[in-house]
């Protein structure tokens, strides 16, 4: 029976996205009869992460980042072990949705949504406000509000497509005359880029990642400065994010890890 267990979670893997549910579904009801207790769900979880410097990405001795690190402080106090995996947003979501067995992904924020395919650890970090990012020369004062800056006419500020830059920048971006947004889909070492070529005046950025980004652009951070909003909260608390084939049993030992290690 442990055979066709293992037989069946090898087909899960290698089903076409649109089967996956099913063969998830026949994986769960095969390890029911395996081991009392669902043995086979603790034997190894699969953590799926992408390249998101500096929270996730592939180091020259494998995965390293905030995330990956707290993750992986969490699955070793809690004894559970685990593999890294590399892989894509999308698929990430297409397997947790699909209701891929042993399967968890660090770094998310919980909605109402995601909690219809997916279970969630307590929080292991909470993001730093969303600051601005402007050229050295530029007269925009360091320290500012998001309110007054984003209501004066001169100001040009990129918005990147598909990012949320939480209700109450978003809301102060949508209510921008189109002539002060522009839009676009460019990755954000090219967004630095377009602040140095005087193609917009600041880009909405993560604390943690400006650093990586002017690296990636090819420049220096002396040429920038950063605008630190006053009234802009932090975005929000990360969890791990489990597919509801993993026993919940795990999901409460990590619960419990997270709480001894005091974080986020």
């Amino acid at each position: 029976m442990k055979l066709i267990a293992e037989l069946t979670l090898l087909r899960f893997k290698t089903a076409p996205p649109a089967m996956r549910s099913d063969w998830a579904a026949l994986w769960l009801a095969v390890s029911l009869f395996v081991v009392p207790g669902h043995a086979l769900w603790a034997a190894n979880l699969t953590l799926y992460y992408y390249q998101r410097p500096p929270f996730m990405a592939t180091g020259t001795s494998g995965p390293t980042g905030y995330l990956i690190e707290r993750t992986e402080r969490v699955l070793k106090k809690a004894g559970i072990s685990y593999t890294w995996k590399l892989s894509s947003v999308n698929r990430i979501f297409i397997d947790l949705k699909a209701g891929a067995p042993g399967v968890c992904a660090p770094g998310w924020y919980t909605s109402p949504e995601r909690r219809k395919f997916a279970n969630f650890t307590k929080s292991i970090y909470h993001d730093l406000p969303l600051v601005g990012l402007v050229r050295s020369d530029s007269p925009i004062a360091e320290n500012n509000t998001a309110a007054a800056l984003l209501t004066q006419p001169q100001i040009v500020v990129l918005r990147k497509q598909s990012v949320v830059y939480g209700a109450y920048l978003d809301a102060l971006l949508d209510k921008m005359p189109a002539a002060n947004v522009l839009k676009t889909s460019t990755d954000f070492p090219n967004s630095v880029r377009m602040i140095v070529a005087k193609r917009i005046d600041m880009a909405i950025v993560a604390q943690e990642e400006i650093d990586i980004f002017i690296k990636n652009a090819g420049l220096d951070k002396k040429d920038f400065k950063i605008i630190y909003f006053s009234d802009e909260p932090a975005l929000g608390y990360r969890h791990i994010l489990c597919s509801t084939a993993v026993d919940p049993e795990l999901v409460t030992r990590m619960d419990k890890a997270i709480e001894a290690l005091g974080l986020p």
